[in-house]
């Protein structure tokens, strides 16, 4: 059946055979499992500047990018996890090269950063929660196929699966690196298992791209508005008849993501369109796109992504609107969606939420509430029409949702770091000027070194920017 699905700003028409979600396998007649596809936005947006939940506002429909060939190179599996370890092997040199500091990417130079800002976090306690989502399995003939995956802890799940980052542009990255535990579950070292630099992209390890802006070519870091990117690791999931989770061996999407606690980090800027280095040739969509202007970071269970995210089978959810399956997070995102009340429509800030049976809060902030109008440049954390004075903070359990609001940086760039990490059940998210770095993150910027010491990630989970 049809159905229309507001998901955090994004209005989505999709087509999907709903299959059965009892305890085994089930399924239902309408036609052939979709496969390939790239993600498009997710989960629902429930509240209006950390308040009570608000209704959806219509939009864009969802986008099928193309799947293109994905840029990738060697690496060894990291300890514990399910990604692949790495670092780019850089050569010392000018602004044109990566400088070498023992495996890892080393200091950006060569570009204007823009002018200091204060920096800004986003953290999120007590995120993860025992229950079940429908995975989906190997179809019988033009049966969607889906049985019950049932959780049992609640240590980040299902966020501790293999997830999947997808990028929606206008974005413009310079440098993108991965971190994991040398060993899951006991404090120590972290090392970079992925990286990506545009001064030397095809040094790239461990990472693989795919979706609109990386067809048939090595990715330039380029995401230009309304276009979709996948960013994964380069390990093959083995999608095929056998495959469980399930995935189509003709999917665009084949390759695993990052399992366990990782933290990624990358120097990006997002400028408005028609303006910065993006080209109106490198956009994806019209002018009128629900999704016009509005860069997005999204983290996807792994299974989602390569089953085709919205497709006709898949583990997003089970019931219209209740939030009842695999779902997705929605790290970062500028909601557009053509809204004309202001309640949603924010082209200068990020909404963070969380959606799916493990709970649905976060959401979007539109300019009736959060206008940046009068905010100092030097702001990257928004509270209502102030900058804030502290970083803000949400929980899953109980729900609470941030009142704080970290802003898109459309002139210069900035370090973004997105953390995950298990044992603490806490998901951070930071933003941080390459001019005005904290003293506690010395260890890990500017440099992106192969290894960082367990402390930098306490020093990461701890931050509270600006403070």
């Amino acid at each position: 059946m049809t159905r229309s699905l507001f998901v955090s700003g994004a209005f989505l028409a999709i087509s999907w055979l709903v299959g059965c979600s009892g305890g085994s396998t089930s399924g239902s007649n309408g036609g052939t499992p979709g496969s390939g596809g790239t993600s498009a936005t997710g989960g629902h947006a429930t509240t209006n500047g950390g308040s009570t939940a608000s209704a959806g506002k219509g939009g864009s429909t969802s986008a099928s990018g193309g799947a293109g060939n994905s840029t990738s190179a060697g690496g060894t599996s990291a300890g514990g996890t399910s990604a692949t370890t790495g670092g780019a092997s850089a050569t010392a040199g000018s602004a044109g090269t990566p400088v070498s500091t023992g495996g890892g990417l080393g200091t950006f130079t060569g570009i204007d950063f823009g002018a200091a800002s204060d920096g800004g976090t986003v953290t999120f306690s007590n995120i993860g929660k025992a229950g079940s989502y429908p995975s989906v399995c190997a179809p019988q003939g033009n049966m969607c196929c889906r049985e019950t995956k049932t959780i049992t802890g609640n240590l980040l799940t299902p966020w501790d699966e293999d997830l999947i980052m997808t990028l929606r542009g206008p974005l413009d990255i310079k440098q993108f690196a991965t971190y994991q535990p040398v060993t899951e579950g006991q404090p120590g070292n972290w090392q970079m298992v992925a990286s990506w630099d545009v001064r030397n992209p095809s040094a790239a390890k461990g990472i693989a791209f795919s979706g609109d802006a990386a067809p048939n070519t090595q990715f330039n870091g380029i995401v230009g508005s309304t276009c979709l990117v996948n960013a994964s690791t380069d390990k093959a999931f083995g999608c095929g008849p056998t495959s469980s989770p399930y995935c189509a061996a003709n999917s665009s999407n084949k390759n695993l993501g990052w399992a366990g606690s990782k933290m990624f980090v990358f120097l990006a800027s997002m400028p408005h369109v028609g303006t910065g280095g993006i080209t109106t040739a490198q956009n994806c969509g019209a002018v009128t796109n629900g999704w016009q202007d509005a860069p997005w970071i999204g983290l996807s269970v792994g299974e989602l992504i390569r089953a085709g995210a919205f497709s006709s089978c898949q583990c997003y959810e089970v019931t219209q609107y209740h939030g009842d399956g695999c779902g997705q997070i929605n790290a970062l995102e500028v909601i557009n969606d053509n809204d004309t009340t202001g309640n949603y429509k924010n082209l200068e800030i990020f909404s963070s939420n969380f959606f799916g049976y493990a709970g649905d809060f976060g959401g979007p902030c539109g300019t009736n509430n959060c206008d940046t109008t009068n905010v100092p440049a030097t702001a990257d954390l928004v509270s209502g029409k102030m900058a804030a004075t502290m970083g803000a903070t949400g929980s899953g359990d109980p729900i609470k949702s941030p009142s704080g609001f970290l802003r898109r940086p459309t002139t210069g760039y900035r370090y973004f770091i997105l953390l995950l990490d298990v044992s603490s059940r806490t998901v951070q998210y930071a933003i941080v000027h390459p001019s005005n770095v904290p003293a506690a993150l010395g260890a890990l910027l500017p440099t992106l070194p192969a290894q960082i010491p367990q402390t930098t990630i306490d020093s990461v989970i701890q931050l509270r920017l600006p403070h």
